[in-house]
């Protein structure tokens, strides 16, 4: 989970760059990798919001969509504060 917690952040900024750069391919295969270690820790609706991109590679949409994704990954992340500070309390 600490791996995720500092990688995605860094793999949303990439896909980002990606877009706007109009590159696609790369956008995607990043995209996929998110999804995937989205799926490994359990966010499945963010992992559902990289699918979503992934396969509607219109660069106008996905950059607009990239919101959608940011805003699931806030979520994920504040899920995960929560659970590693309660894990440490116990």
């Amino acid at each position: 989970m600490h791996v995720f917690r500092t990688e995605a952040p860094q793999t949303i900024a990439l896909i980002r760059a990606e877009l706007e750069a109009n590159n696609r391919q790369r956008a995607a295969e990043l995209l996929h990798r998110l999804r995937g270690s989205s799926l490994s820790i359990g966010a499945v609706r963010l992992a559902h919001s990289c699918a979503a991109l992934e396969h509607n590679l219109g660069v106008d949409q996905m950059l607009r969509s990239i919101t959608t994704l940011v805003a699931e990954y806030t979520l994920v992340t504040t899920a995960l504060d929560v659970y590693l500070a309660e894990r440490k309390l116990r």
